[in-house]
């Protein structure tokens, strides 16, 4: 199974190189290990997506080999893989969520 790029930077499956930089960017600059709590995995993660998007030839071999056929822009993964899940042990998770219902 191949990575989704397109959802680790959070960009739509069209989106040109300017928007590809600057989801790059600014992912990068928020999980930078050096600000990151010195967790290099998001960053790594951006960096391989960002290699395989700029690159013209590696993009379109991902697209065919992920068969990207809709256009919809989507929110990085990140904020929910990292930060949901490595909370306080004794937290509940979902407890913002239920108690607001």
């Amino acid at each position: 199974m191949h990575r989704d790029y397109y959802l680790i930077l959070g960009i739509a499956s069209d989106a040109s190189q300017t928007d590809i930089k600057d989801a790059y960017r600014r992912l990068a600059k928020t999980y930078h290990p050096d600000h990151y709590q010195g967790n290099s995995r998001p960053f790594q993660d951006i960096q391989e997506a960002y290699d395989v998007l700029s690159d013209p030839d590696r993009r379109k071999t991902h697209d065919a080999q992920t068969q990207h056929n809709r256009p919809i822009p989507r929110r990085p993964i990140f904020p929910v893989r990292w930060n949901l899940w490595f909370r306080n042990p004794g937290e509940n998770r979902f407890s913002a969520r239920t108690a607001s219902v």
